[in-house]
């Protein structure tokens, strides 16, 4: 079985296979760095970014409050990712739904396709307008200082839309300097810490799509380019035997 539908919300989620890759980048900033070896273990994750209708389920059974930008039409089709959710927010949904959101480490393998190591997390590992939506507007991507509707374009080879551009996405762990072990970090509840948030946007340009980007704002804070998407741990029965280690 490689995807799931998730009943609350009607998320899909695809299984992304567990393995060794090396996390971070030597052409970016010093927050991307050390580039350093990390062993994901098989997990499940959003298909796409959380969207509007599914949010719309959300509000209606919990009765939260909208996120910004709910009623901004350049925003709000039902298709479209939510977007002005703050981090907490997005936590809430989560805890709704009986899913989570990725951790940074599980993020960044998912959108390089794992061991293939793909600059971005596109079909191709390529970035260009036919196959995501960023700064800009040509080919398919059509959707110039908006987001685009989730499925617009072609998948990773893991079966992921819309892990470079589109909206930011918030993680599930709080922002740190590389040094400790990403693998085994653990969600930070404190919503003024500064939290990470990864895959680029349509208000940003193509370094920012990487998929070793790493991008941090305060958890309390909103913003029109932001969304995010959900992830679920293994089962031991979906996990299956232990990956055998690599040396780090």
């Amino acid at each position: 079985m490689t995807q799931v539908e998730n009943a609350p919300d009607g998320s899909v989620l695809v299984w992304v296979p567990g393995g060794f890759f090396l996390m971070g980048s030597r052409e970016g900033d010093l927050d991307e760095q050390p580039v350093h070896g990390v062993e994901v273990a098989g997990f499940w994750l959003g298909r796409h970014e959380v969207t509007n209708a599914q949010y719309a389920r959300f509000l209606e059974a919990t009765g939260a409050a909208k996120p910004d930008f709910w009623d901004d039409p350049g925003f709000n089709a039902p298709n479209q990712p939510v977007v002005g959710v703050r981090w907490p927010e997005a936590e809430g949904y989560c805890r709704w739904a009986g899913v989570r959101l990725p951790t940074e480490a599980e993020w960044e393998y998912a959108a390089a396709a794992g061991a293939r190591q793909m600059r971005y997390g596109t079909a191709t590992g390529q970035l260009t307008h036919d196959l995501a939506n960023y700064g800009g507007a040509a080919g398919l991507d059509t959707f110039e200082d908006v987001t685009a509707l989730v499925g617009t374009f072609p998948p990773n080879p893991f079966g992921l839309h819309d892990m470079a551009g589109n909206a930011w996405e918030w993680c599930g762990t709080p922002w740190e300097p590389y040094g400790g072990d990403p693998a085994a970090a653990v969600e930070e509840t404190d919503e003024r810490g500064f939290k990470v948030m990864r895959g680029g946007s349509w208000h940003f340009g193509a370094f920012h799509c990487r998929v070793s980007c790493r991008h941090r704002h305060r958890g309390h804070l909103h913003y029109d380019y932001v969304g995010f998407r959900v992830a679920r741990s293994a089962t031991a029965e979906e996990a299956g035997p232990p990956v055998a280690g690599h040396r780090k």
